[in-house]
Order: C-alpha cells, then structure tokens, then sequence
C-alpha cells in the first residue's frame, strides 16, 4: 500500500470564461390579496396573488397580552372620564349611543376578569 501524499502548490488562474446568456424573466413575487380571519382560532389567514394560502397569523397570545395588561380597564377609565368631563362642561345630555357604550364597558371588564386564561 501506498502513502496519499500532500497537496501540491496551486496552479495559475486561468482565463475568465464567457458571459452566459441572459435568463428568463421569473415571475412576481405573490401579494396579499385577501385575509380570511378564523375567528374561533383568532387567526388571520392570507390569500396570496397566486391563490395559495399563506401562512396563518396565530393572534391569541397578542390579544392574551393586550387583556393581561389592562388595557380594557384603562378604556372603561377613560371612556368614564370623557363622559364626565363632557357632562360637567357642557351641561348637555350625553348621546344615548355614548352612554350605553360606557354603561356596557365595566360588564365588558368583568366579561374579561373571568375569561379563563391560555398560558
């Protein structure tokens, strides 16, 4: 048997080669088109240009987030101040629609205080 032996010194680079020939033209990447939103997952699904589907937004954790840091508590506050404040200043009934709003967002509050959690 017979030792490999080591690698030699490299060669002289040789001469540049020909410019191929230009390809076809590829095709445009897809856009969105359409978002079908599965509300029972909380997921938005996007329709690409080209028909297929693309893939789902997994949303949940995001609106978990949003009601663990209070932020449907600070709506109500806000929404309840606004209408004291307009109330106080103008003297002028509040709009039904407003105060059936403010008088829902404590419920809505309450709705999600017992909402079980995902972790």
């Amino acid at each position: 048997m017979s030792k490999n032996g080591s690698r030699g010194p490299a060669g002289e680079v040789g001469p540049r080669g020909r410019k191929g020939e230009r390809g076809a033209c590829g095709e445009d990447a897809p856009t969105i088109t359409l978002w079908t939103i599965d509300r029972k997952r909380y997921r938005a699904i996007p329709t690409l240009s080209n028909g297929k589907m693309g893939a789902p937004l997994e949303l949940r954790e995001l609106f978990q987030q949003f009601l663990d840091e209070g932020a449907v508590d600070a709506a109500v506050d806000a929404a309840v101040d606004a209408v004291r404040r307009h109330s106080s200043r103008t003297r002028a009934p509040v709009p039904q629609r407003v105060l059936a709003i403010v008088l829902a967002l404590p419920r809505l509050a309450q709705l999600q205080d017992a909402a079980p959690r995902r972790d």
